[in-house]
């Protein structure tokens, strides 16, 4: 039964009432690439981690929040990070540089056990990443084409990256942009995305004259509980702490906090 803990994300029980709504990500990702758009507190994460928690074949869903990130270089190293702490990921990523020096080298000297703020750490001052970070989002891509399973990448709170990206380096955020949408309509990809954040990225980027960078998403808007899945959240929190309640109490919770 879920559980009322303000401020956390709905994880397993605690996730209630979008089971219509994983399905419906689920079957557009056959095709698609998704924007999720919504304010905050409305489920954005909540749904990337349920997709996250119970992946479905074919894809191996790995999540990464970009809130922080400021420039294209730290994109590019927080996913080589992602995928190197990946048992499956990490195996293609070391095939791809094997015997080489510089990158390759890099790989074979890093110890199994470094956590991965180290691993970025480590990527920031003893790599070239972020000097080429283009060519090595080219070459992960490519690898990521050619063997399986397809990687569904789960970005939240992109629109706030570009955003800080924007404010530094127009520039930069163009090419990051146009790098991305390469990357995603590349004819033999495999990789499908989810990206989402409660900044309207179609208005901000719409103000940076590069709406076409995003125009091959395809746009889920979340919205609230209807009437009757509310009222069902409503039982399901007094009968998680054992308390009955008449059915009139949930309509009179309903019209005061809304669905």
């Amino acid at each position: 039964m879920p559980d009322l803990i303000v401020g956390s994300v709905p994880r397993g029980e605690d996730y209630f009432g979008q089971e219509a709504l994983i399905e419906k990500l689920r079957s557009k990702l056959s095709k698609d690439n998704i924007l999720l758009e919504a304010p905050r507190r409305f489920g954005k994460t909540g749904a990337m981690y349920r997709l996250l928690d119970e992946p479905r074949e074919p894809f191996q869903p790995l999540y990464i929040n970009v809130e922080h990130i400021m420039s294209p270089a730290d994109f590019m190293i927080e996913l080589v990070a992602i995928l190197l702490r990946n048992n499956h990921f990490s195996r293609l990523i070391n095939v791809m540089w094997e015997g080489t020096k510089g990158f390759g080298l890099f790989l074979r000297n890093l110890p199994s056990s470094i956590d991965i703020g180290k691993l970025k750490v480590e990527l920031r001052e003893k790599t070239d990443v972020p000097q080429e970070w283009i060519s090595y989002g080219e070459r992960i891509m490519s690898l990521l084409a050619q063997d399986g399973p397809p990687l569904l990448l789960l970005i939240d709170e992109f629109a706030i990256m570009i955003n800080h990206i924007a404010l530094r380096d127009r520039e930069a955020v163009e090419k990051l942009l146009r790098w991305f949408r390469a990357a995603r309509t590349a004819p033999d990809t495999q990789t499908r995305f989810i990206i989402g954040g409660s900044v309207n990225l179609i208005s901000t980027l719409d103000a940076l004259g590069l709406v076409d960078t995003v125009n091959d998403f395809s746009i889920e808007r979340l919205k609230p509980f209807d009437h009757e899945t509310a009222k069902q959240f409503i039982e399901a929190i007094f009968a998680s702490r054992k308390v009955k309640i008449d059915p009139e109490v949930s309509d009179i919770i309903l019209e005061l906090v809304g669905t």
